[in-house]
């Protein structure tokens, strides 16, 4: 068989391979291309892409567990909303200046991210800076990202920019949704 013969034979054998297993379908938020069982938000993905290459984090700091203001973000966290804020993690914690984004787990609650801010000698949770739940089968991070901006307009937007929600965290797989809380006498 003749080269350019086998180069379309080739070309035509994987258009209908990849329309046989890709396809796109329209969901609530946008459009997902559905590869066999799996949907893939590829929107999502190209944001994150551009989004890791433009930012600048030199300015925000990750925070270790064990440090004050880890300890400091956990207190706040767990005093917003007991007793089921009494069970809450934290996965992830980042700073800059005084403006904090805390991940959040916990056996009676959704996963979070919660925005924190200094103030004073203590840190304070920022109410309406808090995504809960999770975002599957959208990427989580873009989602979170474009949330929080909107709610907390003068959170620094290389915090927001460099916030990085791991692939396996429970904000971005589906997960049932938390036992509901026993009512106490």
């Amino acid at each position: 068989m003749k080269r350019h013969v086998a180069l379309i034979v080739l070309a035509v054998t994987a258009a209908v391979v990849v329309d046989l297993h890709v396809d796109w379908r329209r969901a609530d938020n946008g459009v997902l291309m559905r590869v066999g069982e799996h949907d893939v938000d590829v929107w999502g993905h190209a944001q994150q892409a551009w989004t890791h290459f433009t930012r600048r984090c030199g300015s925000v700091q990750v925070v270790q567990a064990g440090e004050a203001d880890w300890t400091a973000s956990l207190a706040a966290i767990r005093g917003y909303s007991p007793p089921d804020s009494l069970t809450a993690r934290l996965v992830g914690l980042t700073r800059q200046g005084d403006w904090l984004l805390a991940q959040v787990v916990s056996d009676r609650l959704m996963p979070a991210v919660v925005t924190l801010q200094s103030q004073g000698a203590g840190i304070a949770l920022v109410p309406a800076g808090i995504w809960s739940g999770n975002t599957a089968p959208w990427q989580a991070t873009p989602w979170v990202r474009d949330y929080l901006q909107r709610q907390v307009p003068q959170l620094p937007s290389a915090l927001a920019d460099c916030l990085e929600i791991d692939p396996d965290s429970p904000l971005q797989r589906p997960m049932p949704l938390p036992a509901p809380s026993k009512a106490t006498p």
